[in-house]
Formats: C-alpha cells, structure tokens, sequence
C-alpha cells in the first residue's frame, strides 16, 4: 500500500517543495500535495519519476517499517529489536485482514465466483 508519508518526509528531509517536485512528475502541485496529504496515490511512473530523483527504489514508497529518513532527521533510530517487533506487529495484522478477506468471500460465495 503505498505511504504518503514516506514521500513527504524524503520531500522535507531533502528540501524539495510541491512546485519542485510538480516539476519533476510533469504534474500539477495540487496533484503533488493531495499525494502527499494520502487523498490521492501517484501511479506507477510517477512513483519511478520520483524514485529516480530522490534515488530510492520504488518500493520505497510503499514500505511501513522504520522511516530512516525522519527518524535520522529527529536523531531517533530504533534498536534492530524494536525494529522487528514493528515488523512482526504489521505481520500480524496482515494476516488478521487475509482471514477476515477469507471469510468475507467464503460467506460472499458470489462474489468469489465472479457473479
């Protein structure tokens, strides 16, 4: 899923604006901050335009464990054992909404079925 958070703190801690960026994904600045804000989702080559320019790959974007960049920026790193209990939490969690997404469609058979 992606994370508008991983692209506003790589904006912030890099200095880039929404003008800037607007710029470098041939998009508007409005377009560029409901990204930002999580309302809208840039697609897929947006996300490599702007992987490219703050030279991170694309799954960057998408990736909910420890954010390096805003953790580094407020000097506040985590030790490697927090940093997997976050990993197993957010494990756990998705594989809580894979059963709940099982049964849904195992009570919604039509919908399984494509009917």
């Amino acid at each position: 899923m992606y994370n508008h958070l991983k692209l506003r703190n790589i904006a912030e801690a890099k200095g880039v604006s929404n003008i800037e960026l607007s710029g470098i994904v041939g998009k508007s600045r409005i377009t560029v901050g409901n990204w930002m804000k999580g309302k809208t989702s840039p697609d897929v080559v947006d996300l490599e335009k702007m992987a490219k320019f703050f030279n991170v790959k694309t799954s960057f974007f998408f990736d909910d464990s420890v954010d390096y960049i805003s953790k580094s920026k407020q000097g506040e790193f985590k030790s490697d054992a927090e940093i997997i209990r976050i990993q197993n939490a957010l494990i756990e969690s998705l594989q809580r909404e894979n059963e709940m997404l099982r049964k849904f469609y195992d009570e919604h058979s039509d919908l399984k079925n494509g009917k």
